[in-house]
């Protein structure tokens, strides 16, 4: 069981804001960029070419799952927007 969390734990601080809708959306995409795969060992470019190589590998997986995971995200976004509409509509 988990304690309770510390005393201004969920408290914003003043330069976090809520993030508009649309930004939520356009984060909902998501997208494997190639080149964020890198190690960042001494010695590191042959492990960011086989990290690279298992990802050209199993893209066919990835694709897959990066889409199901874009299409949750989508749905989600649009189910807030739906209660965000729903609430100021009352």
């Amino acid at each position: 069981m988990y304690g309770p969390p510390e005393e201004g734990a969920l408290a914003p601080t003043v330069s976090e804001e809520v993030p508009s809708l649309a930004d939520l959306e356009r984060w909902a995409a998501i997208e494997v960029d190639p080149a964020s795969i890198y190690s960042t060992r001494r010695g590191g470019a042959p492990i960011t070419g086989v990290k690279r190589l298992l990802l050209r590998m199993l893209s066919q997986y990835h694709i897959e799952l990066e889409a199901q995971q874009t299409r949750f995200n989508m749905a989600v976004v649009e189910h807030l927007r739906e209660l965000e509409r729903r609430s100021h509509a009352e």
